[in-house]
């Protein structure tokens, strides 16, 4: 889904601490959890 866009790419290359958070499977449970979204 990320590669879609170039600018977030772009950042995430820019970013690599972004880049493994992105790619931390409990972030991402955190980050879409509906607790996370209220």
């Amino acid at each position: 889904i990320l590669g879609l866009n170039p600018q977030l790419r772009n950042m995430l290359d820019s970013n690599s601490q972004f880049r493994e958070m992105m790619q931390n499977p409990e972030f991402l449970r955190q980050l879409t959890s509906p607790e996370t979204l209220q």
